[in-house]
Formats: structure tokens, sequence, C-alpha cells
């Protein structure tokens, strides 16, 4: 993600100053706190911000099909993978090999944005080997137009890709929720627990809003299997070696079957 995609995105969504100042009190994470009314002392926290966005921004919606050529069946087909297709069309819109000034950002699926009408090139095709394989974008044609002066869920959909884009090189993206790189993991159990968020821009009567919602996520740790049955389900507390006796192995065996028909 480049330097201009980020200030875009910066220029795009806004929220009111206020809203970022520190409170005094301790509160928990992506909420702010909301006076119930002038006499009362109670606070309410909320986990949804006003927002506003800049206007005259007109966005730009092209069907693409990323590919990748197989030579048993001498053609290119679909790339399956949504990693490899967003660490391909990244690259492409890093070195700007769509447009030389064009701001553009990659849905990971069959779109790409931009803030730049280039409808009169089309079909746009870019071929590049990676990875040992060569692969193609293929930019078809104009499909929507949007803008900032006329919310929609369309122009909604393309401004939280673009944030979600932005927020990629900062987290750890999993499905729609955003971890820290750095996050500790809590242990439940055999578990590991990661706290991380997820958000939404919706459109109300008062005007859009930023929804912020923490999870917690229950996850596998990344350890090898009879290491993760040994340390976590059998709560040993020695260090597994790899060798075992027949009694043991047979312990693991029996936990793992258990676990399995508990899923």
């Amino acid at each position: 993600m480049d330097q201009q995609t980020n200030a875009l995105a910066a220029l795009v969504l806004t929220t009111p100053k206020k809203q970022n100042e520190a409170s005094n009190s301790v509160q928990p994470p992506g909420t702010k706190p909301q006076q119930v009314g002038k006499d009362s002392d109670d606070v309410i926290y909320a986990n949804h911000f006003p927002c506003s966005f800049a206007r005259d921004l007109t966005f730009y919606q092209y069907d693409v099909i990323v590919e990748e050529y197989h030579e048993k069946q001498q053609k290119y087909i679909n790339i399956s993978s949504r990693e490899k297709r967003h660490q391909f069309v990244s690259d492409l819109l890093l070195v700007k090999a769509i447009h030389p000034t064009a701001v553009c950002w990659y849905d990971e699926g069959s779109c790409i944005y931009s803030t730049t009408n280039f409808k009169d090139k089309l079909p746009i095709i870019y071929e590049k080997e990676q990875q040992g394989y060569q692969r193609r974008l293929t930019i078809k044609s104009l499909s929507a137009i949007s803008s900032t002066n006329d919310l929609d869920q369309s122009s909604i959909r393309i401004i939280e890709t673009l944030i979600k884009q932005v927020l990629k090189e900062q987290f750890k993206a999993i499905g729609s929720v955003f971890y820290r790189w750095d996050e500790e993991p809590a242990q439940d159990g055999p578990y590991d627990l990661i706290t991380g968020f997820k958000q939404a821009i919706c459109l109300t009567e008062s005007g859009p809003m930023l929804n912020v919602d923490i999870t917690i996520t229950r996850f596998y740790p990344h350890l090898d299997l009879l290491t993760f049955i040994w340390e976590r389900f059998l709560q040993n507390k020695s260090p597994f070696h790899g060798l075992l006796s027949d009694r043991q192995y047979d312990q693991i065996a029996k936990t793992a079957i258990i676990e399995i028909l508990s899923l």
C-alpha cells in the first residue's frame, strides 16, 4: 500500500476531533463515553462514532480477472487463492503498473477501485512472472461509479475496502477481524485467546456511523500435534522431547479421540 492510498484513506474518513481525545477514566478499547444528562453522573460507553467524508470524491469500480498460466491445460485459469491474488495485484499497484498517477486498491476478489477514470484505456492486461508462475491481470470494464456526494451502500462498500487495505499494513487480518501483530494470547485451557476488532460503516438517519466491535477469538496454538496434546490437553509441565512410552501414546490417542468427538 503506497503513501497516496494511505493519504486517500485519511482524507476520505474523518471523525470529530473530540472523539480522539483521551479520557481520564479507564474505558474498554473501541468505546467512547457519553454523558446521559446534565444532572446525571452516569456514563454510557458506545462503540459507534459519527463520521464524515471528504466531498467531491468519485470512485470508479472496474471488473477484473486474475489468472495463472497452467502448462498442462495450455491456458490461463483463475487463481483461486485469495492470498496469491492479493500479492500479485498489490505488487502491480505498488509500482503504478496500471496508471502512473492513479490511486487504486483491490478487494482481493473481482474488483479494483480507483479515483481515476481510465475507461478509454480498457481492457488493460498485465502479465508478470511471480514465484515461477506466469500470472495475468485483466481489467475488463468499468462497472460502476459512485461518489461521496451521494452516499449509498455501493460507495460505503468501496470506502470500507479502502480502509481495510490500509489497516492490513498495521494489523493481521483473519477474515473480517483485525488483530495486533504483537498480541500476546491469553490461554483458555488448550487454546489461545486473542483480542481483535472488526468495523463497519453504517448509514443512519443522523448520518454515517463507524461501528467498532471488540471480539475475542479462540485459536489453536502454533504447535505440533503431539506437543499440543502433551502440553495443553495433558497439561504436562515437562517439555515434550518426541519420545514417549506406549502408555503415554495410548493416553494421547484417547485424548485426541475425545477432542474430535467434542467438536
